[in-house]
């Protein structure tokens, strides 16, 4: 790690300074502070080992000691960790001797205009879609008139995410977020979501078995970021939980 031991120890204690304030200032339960101290805490690691690869398990540590910080316990993040190691199956990767390419693991830059709007797969979604409609009519009734988004753009949106809740995503996201902050080629976003991720778990709204995701570590029915869940998710029904999973 760069600036280990000497000048990044002293300014690790800046940061961690700077993160507790953010976390401590009103309670600790405003969504801006924690936030911030996310950004504080991803922007000094970023910095700190970018000029040179140190081994995963230093970077694990440091992490956890960043996490505790925020408010993730011990046991929490290690239960989290648990059995994870890096995927270099995943795209988006900054791996010696290659080059990285953008866009690798999207489906809207990997495939053909033809596969991507595939005809036989969109019409089968909007079958699926206007029974959907039906049977939840009266919830997404409910959204436009609180949200203003129309009732098909929702479904669209789902059908299009994770084919309705129907596609099965291969991803812990955990593992995912991990290896994107440790060795992909946007750090700083993915190790802001990997801390959101493991405040989802210290907070109890999701289990490991929830934490399946997509190789960028999007979470849920609509394929929600961690950091999204805490600004934008919504209790809709009133059952005291944000269930991106499984609630319509």
């Amino acid at each position: 790690m760069a600036g280990l031991p000497g000048q990044g120890t002293s300014r690790s204690g800046a940061w961690l300074s700077a993160a507790r304030a953010a976390v401590a200032s009103r309670g600790g339960t405003s969504v801006k502070s924690l936030m911030l101290a996310i950004l504080l805490t991803a922007a000094f690691v970023t910095d700190n080992c970018a000029a040179e690869q140190i081994p995963f398990a230093k970077w694990r540590e440091i992490l956890r000691n960043e996490a505790g910080a925020l408010g993730v316990g011990p046991a929490v993040f290690d239960k989290a960790f648990k059995g994870v190691t890096p995927d270099l199956t995943l795209p988006d990767l900054l791996k010696r001797g290659q080059k990285p390419r953008p866009g690798a693991g999207q489906a809207e830059f990997s495939k053909t205009p033809e596969q991507y709007l595939n005809r036989r797969y969109l019409l089968r979604l909007v079958a699926q879609g206007k029974k959907l409609h039906q049977k939840h009519r009266g919830t997404l009734a409910k959204v436009e008139t609180r949200f203003g988004v129309q009732k098909a753009v929702v479904l669209a949106i789902w059908g299009r995410e994770t084919s309705f809740g129907t596609y099965k995503l291969r991803h812990y996201a955990i593992r995912a977020l991990a290896t994107q902050a440790y060795l992909g080629r946007r750090k700083e976003l993915f190790r802001k979501e990997l801390l959101f991720a493991l405040k989802m778990l210290q907070d109890g709204v999701a289990t490991r078995a929830d934490m399946r995701s997509s190789w960028a570590g999007a979470l849920g029915l609509t394929q929600t970021m961690p950091s999204e869940f805490y600004t934008m998710a919504v209790d809709m029904d009133g059952d005291g939980r944000k269930d991106i999973w499984r609630s319509v």
